[in-house]
């Protein structure tokens, strides 16, 4: 990336990190600026699904955790986790447990069981056993 790309894209984000914390302080969810760690992404609550929640994150920070199946260290970073609640929607309550590969292990491990759970319905449904 160039130099000049450099310098507009910390300038955009700036201005959004900026604007979110605006924001923040018009709903009345921080007092100040200062509430949101300058390592921090602050959170667009309007993006959030909360789910009944009064206290949805206010801002994303990495987080470190160990996988629960091969019990590697991973970090969930705050741009990841920003994508999970405000663009995928995910409940503001989930943490992530499992890292990329096992997440990936666990997702194909359960559409091949809803899969020959399908079969087993359909081969049911037709009087076969």
């Amino acid at each position: 990336m160039t130099p000049h790309k450099e310098k507009n894209l910390a300038r955009a984000l700036h201005q959004q990190r900026e604007s979110r914390i605006a924001r923040l302080l018009e709903a009345g969810r921080i007092k100040s600026a200062a509430e949101i760690p300058a390592d921090a992404i602050p959170a667009a609550l309007e993006l959030q699904n909360p789910q009944g929640t009064w206290s949805p994150p206010l801002f994303y920070r990495d987080i470190s955790f160990r996988c629960e199946d091969c019990r590697k260290r991973e970090v969930w970073s705050a741009t990841q986790q920003r994508w999970y609640y405000e663009i995928a929607k995910g409940p503001v309550h989930a943490r992530a447990i499992r890292c990329r590969s096992c997440r990936k292990k666990h997702r194909d491990e359960t559409l091949r069981q809803r899969e020959m759970l399908r079969l087993h319905r359909e081969k049911k449904a037709a009087g076969q056993t």
